[in-house]
């Protein structure tokens, strides 16, 4: 399945795919360019918390690909040499909120011709070793200090494009960083819908579980994240 998610151009939504462009003072031709993927989550603000009822420790997500789509229209993407998508391959894992406290995960570099590309395709797809083994999302925390872990094993494809229609992701030659953002108030904040403070621990273990067959009766929770998690993907150009 395929759901488009819109390019975002406000820097200050912090909401998005940023494409920043490093100081090039070589090679000022250069027939493609290297672009480095990366993820990054945007933390609960304390209203998004409710105050700090909901509290993230762990964000993980697992992809199967990267897919750069080759807008065969567009006549600045004209070469001596036909280009094709081109499809980074995975699987990566991005440990969003990693213990060394930094907010960026580096995936891969991968080296693009210089052309337009209309759209940027990421593919989810459950893990196969590890925290991440047959979960393609992972996140835990606590609920009004009570653990809880949600997951998924969505295997799903999302088409990322720019809400300007006139709005192309441009390799002109100049090295960038492709910037993932998980909004993650977009996916537990009021803004969202979901309630996660409604989760329960059904079975009274003391630990509260959301995934599609839990056993403390979360389900339709997991689902409501799911839905949610394809809205938290926001993108913006800032380059």
């Amino acid at each position: 399945m395929k759901y488009q998610f819109p390019f975002k151009t406000s820097a200050l939504l912090l909401a998005g795919l940023s494409f920043f462009t490093s100081c090039e003072t070589e090679e000022v031709n250069r027939a493609s360019a290297n672009v480095a993927v990366q993820a990054t989550a945007s933390p609960l603000t304390a209203t998004e918390s409710q105050q700090g009822r909901i509290v993230i420790t762990d964000f993980r997500i697992n992809m199967k690909e990267v897919e750069f789509e080759f807008d065969k229209t567009d006549p600045r993407s004209t070469t001596e040499v036909a280009i094709k998508d081109v499809k980074l391959k995975g699987p990566f894992e991005f440990d969003l909120l990693g213990p060394s406290g930094s907010l960026s995960a580096l995936a891969a570099t991968v080296e693009l011709p210089n052309a337009v590309y209309e759209e940027i395709g990421f593919k989810t797809h459950k893990g196969t070793s590890g925290i991440m083994l047959d979960r393609a999302v992972l996140m835990t925390g606590t609920i009004d200090g009570v653990p809880f872990e949600f997951w998924h094993d969505m295997d799903e494809e999302f088409d990322v494009d720019f809400t300007d229609a006139n709005q192309d992701f441009v390799v002109d030659g100049q090295d960038r960083a492709l910037i993932i953002d998980y909004k993650i108030g977009s996916l537990v904040g009021a803004a969202s819908g979901v309630d996660l403070t409604t989760a329960m621990d059904g079975n009274g273990d003391g630990r509260i579980e959301i995934h599609s067959k839990d056993p403390d009766g979360n389900q339709n929770l997991a689902k409501a994240l799911r839905d949610s998690l394809r809205n938290a993907i926001k993108l913006i150009d800032d380059k």
